[in-house]
């Protein structure tokens, strides 16, 4: 299998504009026909206009002569204003206020309205207060759209040429990689990535489709194009064929368990005393401390090993033991930071729920894969 690996670039444009406008706030002062006349209903709607004009408040009008109960004990102000619900004549009313001035008595199905807007002042921030913010804003926004039109060009190019070169000599720093004997079982940065195991072990690779794939997008936002360049079928082999792969098996596990069982005291003893003393009398030398997360470039043997323990107490540390090709690591936890999903943002969360769904696929495969091999008849 051959790939290419492609990063991201960045350009960046700085660019302001104000919020959109708010939506005002709208109070009436309703007065019904319902025990009046329309003429006895219009000129009392016109007197309560009168005293508001001569310096008597909106709310004090409205908590007086007001027959919306609803709305006249917070001073007329209407919960939710929604275009029709009192008809036409309303809202051309409300359309043509300007903030703080009151209508002339507005007819309506329901009696006539006095109505008044307030469209709360709405504060611009200055430039220089905004100016980190919108530059990581336009930052972010302009390097995924400039990274989308490479990608879809490239992309162009690798299905029209049926190649992978053609991007190496688009982007300098790029290059392609070849792996031999790649398998639904193999560990690979990159190439275990559930999204693109997908592409390398379909039923038209497997049918004979050797063609270089479309672009794969990976969790941590990087593209791979990927093309098949010979596939073998799984099979059962010869007793002969897989006795020396066998053997090499066994004597691995063999290594793997007297390297453990040498350090086994070790191992207890690190459950119950303080981290300091087991090491300064085991004899085992560890690597300087440091803090991973998740798919940060560990072994991937290892950081299952590391995040499958427990928080150790303090002074202690969570030990167990990791089987690498060419040999064991003890793999020591001395600290946990639980990091709670409230203190990242939408986007990290996004790339997190990514990166589980691949490495769930990641496991599926080859927990299915282990089971095949424990349950398939070698003749």
């Amino acid at each position: 299998t051959i790939y290419l690996h492609f990063h991201r670039v960045v350009l960046l444009l700085i660019y302001y504009s104000p919020k959109d406008n708010v939506a005002p706030l709208v109070k009436h002062i309703l007065i019904t026909t319902d025990a009046r006349t329309d003429a006895e209903a219009k000129k009392r709607a016109e007197e309560v206009v009168a005293k508001i004009k001569a310096g008597t408040s909106f709310a004090a009008a409205a908590a007086q002569y007001s027959e919306d109960t609803a709305s006249k004990a917070n001073g007329g102000a209407l919960a939710v204003y929604n275009k029709g619900t009192f008809g036409d004549a309303f809202d051309q009313a409300v359309a043509s206020l300007k903030s703080g001035q009151v209508s002339a008595p507005v007819k309506t199905e329901f009696g006539y309205h006095v109505i008044e807007t307030d469209a709360p002042a709405v504060k611009l921030p200055s430039f220089e207060n905004e100016k980190v913010r919108l530059t990581a804003e336009v930052q972010k926004n302009k390097t995924a759209n400039a990274f989308s039109d490479t990608v879809n060009s490239l992309n162009e190019l690798v299905v029209d040429s049926d190649a992978l070169d053609v991007v190496s000599q688009e982007v300098k720093g790029v290059q392609v990689q070849t792996v031999k004997g790649m398998t639904l079982s193999t560990q690979h940065p990159v190439l275990s990535n559930a999204a693109v195991k997908v592409k390398l072990f379909n039923d038209d690779v497997k049918n004979g489709d050797r063609n270089a794939t479309s672009s794969i997008q990976l969790p941590n936002g990087d593209v791979v194009w990927a093309k098949v360049r010979d596939y073998h079928a799984a099979g059962v082999q010869t007793l002969q064929e897989a006795t020396s792969r066998v053997k090499a098996k066994l004597v691995e596990q063999k290594a793997y368990d007297a390297a453990k069982a040498k350090i086994a005291q070790s191992l207890k003893d690190f459950k119950t005393q303080p981290a300091a003393s087991v090491v300064a009398k085991s004899g085992l030398t560890f690597t300087a401390p440091q803090v991973f997360i998740r798919s940060q470039g560990l072994p991937r043997a290892v950081e299952r090993a590391a995040f499958s323990q427990a928080a150790p107490k303090t002074g202690q540390w969570s030990v167990t033991t990791a089987l690498l090709p060419t040999e064991m690591v003890v793999v020591a936890v001395s600290n946990v930071n639980k990091t709670t999903s409230s203190a990242l943002t939408d986007e990290q969360l996004a790339e997190l729920s990514k990166l589980y769904q691949q490495l769930r696929g990641q496991q599926e495969a080859e927990d299915y894969v282990q089971y095949l091999k424990a349950h398939a008849k070698i003749k």
